[in-house]
Order: structure tokens, then C-alpha cells, then sequence
């Protein structure tokens, strides 16, 4: 019964481990950099780059994009 205590505390030190790595790699060290900063800055430029893509070729398009053509994100919504 203590042999299963141990190994069940052992468990529960290493899980914590696990989570504490995972937080720190999507946080970052200095809690606003990591996967999260990354995935965000990934989203601004697709934004970005949709846009430009939208205006490049607003004129043929401009029936289909129809209700997202004022708005960077609303059409990244509907192109995405």
C-alpha cells in the first residue's frame, strides 16, 4: 500500500513537470512570448497578407466578399 503512495506521488510530480514545460513553452519564460506570441503574430500577418490579396483583387471579387469587404478580419473569417 505505501509502495503504490510512492509511485502514485511520483506520478503526480511528474505530470506536474509535464505541465509546467508545456505552459512554459506556450507562455513563454517571460509570459507573453512562446507558442501563443508566435500563433498570434502567424494570425496578424495572415490577416495581413489576405487583405492584400483582397484588395489586389477587390474589383473581380467584390460580389463573392460581399458584407466583409470594409472589415481585415471579417475577411479573413470568410476566406479562412
Amino acid at each position: 500500500q505505501k509502495d503504490r503512495l510512492e509511485e502514485l506521488k511520483a506520478d503526480c510530480k511528474r505530470f506536474e513537470q509535464q505541465r509546467d514545460r508545456t505552459l512554459l513553452q506556450l507562455n513563454g519564460e517571460d509570459g507573453t512570448s512562446g507558442k501563443h506570441a508566435e500563433r498570434r503574430e502567424l494570425d496578424t500577418r495572415l490577416v495581413s497578407r489576405c487583405w492584400d490579396q483582397k484588395v489586389k483583387h477587390d474589383e473581380a471579387f467584390q460580389g463573392a466578399f460581399k458584407g466583409v469587404r470594409s472589415s481585415r478580419d471579417s475577411f479573413k473569417a470568410r476566406v479562412g
